[in-house]
């Protein structure tokens, strides 16, 4: 009898699909688990609490309405305490502190990327990002950008990001689900080399730069590291936690404890030689990267950055041109 596991990564052995037809992946083409996660719990959420409080009295819509509330509260309230627990195990920081103006309008984009993220480009991310986006003649004609999202993320995370960099001229723009949301980094890494390969395939045999966000910066590292720069000419981490972080404790998971400092998994893959470039795009006041220089690793060139929060780099113009500026001007086929 066939494992789950075998199943799970059996499409991930399926012969590469040619270069004139689809390439999407089969996760590609259905709603993500973030997605069903976030829309089946959230549905239960306010069930639940609707129901508690219409055996109090209340009526049908005064129930609905106080339901939504507690829940987006209950998110802002996580989004504060990220930033409790970053403050207490924070890296001792270099340059000027931020005004307590900074530090309100640190928190306030944080928690609003939060809310953006989970209740909208996350939940309904099939709906709002195209994994494919190809200029309509000319494959090929600028590097090819394939972006890996987070945990407990998915494509959707990458939705305003692309959208800041079609208008800045880049046309070949990728984008891929990992699932589920609970498992192994190096698992993910297999997704991705697939993927990698089906890309590289669309846009003419062109190498590709991949951008990782968090948790998808160590599984573009794990993908380089097991499959070399064949289909990859450079690695673009955001606020990753090379170094683990220490809010990996807060959950359970493989990928979590993969990702808490100190862990064998991440020894292993620091200890191994980069094949391609890679530059790290982090933030000295990151709410979940913690401690903030977790997300430096060593000989990789740094982009530092401050008053920016871990979800808020998928909003951030910021964030986006100082990645486009390592990307650089030369946007063209080579």
């Amino acid at each position: 009898m066939t494992s789950k596991r075998e199943s799970r990564r059996s499409w991930i052995k399926e012969s590469p699909t040619s270069a004139g037809e689809a390439l999407i992946e089969p996760n590609q083409r259905r709603w993500s688990s973030v997605s069903r996660y976030i829309l089946t719990g959230v549905s239960l959420e306010i069930a639940i609490i609707g129901f508690l409080f219409l055996l109090v009295g209340f009526s049908l819509w005064s129930s609905l309405v106080l339901a939504i509330v507690l829940i987006i509260l209950f998110r802002i309230w996580l989004a504060l305490m990220s930033f409790a627990i970053a403050w207490s195990f924070r890296s001792q920081q270099t340059g000027p502190s931020l005004t307590i103006g900074e530090w309100l309008n640190l928190v306030l984009r944080e928690i609003a990327a939060f809310l953006k993220l989970f209740f909208i480009y996350h939940a309904w991310e099939p709906l709002l990002n195209k994994h494919d986006e190809l200029p309509p003649s000319d494959v090929g004609s600028d590097i090819p950008i394939l972006f890996v999202h987070g945990f407990l993320s998915n494509a959707g995370f990458w939705v305003v990001f692309k959208r800041y960099f079609r208008n800045r001229g880049f046309r070949s723009l990728f984008t891929i689900n990992l699932d589920p949301m609970i498992n192994d980094i190096d698992d993910y890494a297999e997704q991705l080399a697939r993927r990698v390969a089906q890309v590289h395939a669309l846009v003419g045999q062109r190498k590709l730069i991949l951008v990782g966000q968090s948790m998808g910066g160590l599984v573009c590292r794990a993908y380089i590291a097991k499959y070399g720069d064949k289909y990859v000419r450079k690695v673009i981490t955001m606020g990753s936690p090379h170094q683990g972080t220490l809010t990996a404790y807060l959950l359970w998971g493989r990928n979590l404890s993969q990702m808490r400092p100190n862990s064998e998994w991440l020894a292993r893959l620091n200890a191994k030689k980069v094949a391609v470039p890679i530059t790290t795009h982090n933030s000295v006041h990151d709410n979940i990267v913690v401690p903030q220089d977790s997300a430096r690793l060593a000989g990789a060139k740094e982009y530092a950055m401050r008053g920016l929060g871990h979800l808020s780099m998928a909003f951030s113009t910021q964030m986006m041109d100082s990645v486009v500026k390592d990307i650089g001007t030369n946007n063209q086929k080579t």
